[in-house]
């Protein structure tokens, strides 16, 4: 592999406030790579080298002495990190031909949605199904009002992973007592999910409630570019959802999120009261995780 980074650090005020700063290109070849193969192979994926790979990206951290004294501490620490990793070549196939992309896996619902690495992509691309469009971009139906796919699967509906992963620590700290607590925070990733694409299709998903009693309008054209303003019955609300979760992008979600990682509360027994216990120092902590 090939690797280019520059780095800067910067304290201020006695220490009081550091910065550090790294930029780094990372190029990769025949790195190892998991291939999705025929489950009649009785695997489900290999191990493959791929031509080359690049990762590149920018990481900060930022450390700040808010408050320091001999009874009152607040520290600080916040960190920032935009990563994309990219394929630029996937090497060739038994023809010696370029190989375009790879499929890494596929979701447990097996309706032709795959993760795939693509050349000239960021590694992860979900590919699938979209609901196809005419030319102005209004969606096509059935003379009775069931969605229609696209041609193909090979779409890409977003990313498994998240460029942008970022934390902020609050660590406080008055006499005995101790506060802390950790703001976790992934964007930019997304998401398929199996377990609605079943709930549509049981009518379980909170919005398959909608038309239950009077059925569902729908407008949009057909594939010959007739338009479709119509009400699928009730009777035929099953059919809808079940052809609705089958086009990938009804299923897939933005990932991104923001979480209280983890909340940190504590005290430390004063000296005083450890006089007559062959104890140094003892320290009380409840540690809650994932509370919002």
């Amino acid at each position: 592999s090939t690797e280019f980074e520059v780095g800067a650090d910067l304290r201020l005020s006695k220490n009081r406030v550091g910065l550090d700063v790294a930029y780094y290109n990372r190029t990769t070849t025949n790195d190892i790579l998991n291939a999705g193969i025929s489950a009649t192979s009785g695997f489900g994926s290999t191990q493959i080298n791929v031509g080359e790979l690049v990762n590149k990206g920018v990481e900060l951290m930022l450390n700040v002495a808010a408050i320091s004294s001999s009874k009152l501490n607040w520290d600080v620490t916040l960190n920032f990190a935009n990563n994309v990793s990219e394929a630029v070549n996937l090497g060739n196939n038994a023809k010696g031909e370029p190989i375009q992309f790879l499929n890494y896996n596929e979701s447990r619902v097996r309706q032709g949605e795959r993760v795939r690495h693509i050349v000239g992509e960021q590694l992860g691309a979900i590919v699938g199904w979209t609901h196809a469009t005419d030319a102005n971009g209004n969606k096509i139906y059935t003379e009775d009002g069931m969605p229609v796919r696209s041609a193909t699967a090979n779409n890409i509906l977003g990313y498994g992973r998240h460029p942008i992963t970022a934390g902020l620590i609050n660590s406080f700290s008055y006499k005995n007592l101790t506060l802390s607590f950790l703001i976790d925070v992934r964007q930019g990733g997304s998401i398929f999910s199996g377990t609605n694409w079943l709930a549509y299709r049981w009518g379980l998903h909170q919005e398959t409630l909608d038309g239950r009693e009077t059925g569902i309008k729908v407008s949009g054209v057909t594939a010959a570019g007739a338009p479709v303003n119509v009400t699928v019955p009730v009777t035929r609300l099953s059919d809808y959802w079940s052809r609705y979760s089958d086009i990938t992008e009804n299923i897939v979600y933005d990932a991104s999120f923001a979480k209280l990682r983890e909340l940190a509360i504590g005290f430390k027994l004063p000296k005083s009261a450890l006089k007559k216990l062959p104890i140094e120092s003892m320290a009380i902590q409840v540690v809650g995780r994932n509370l919002a």
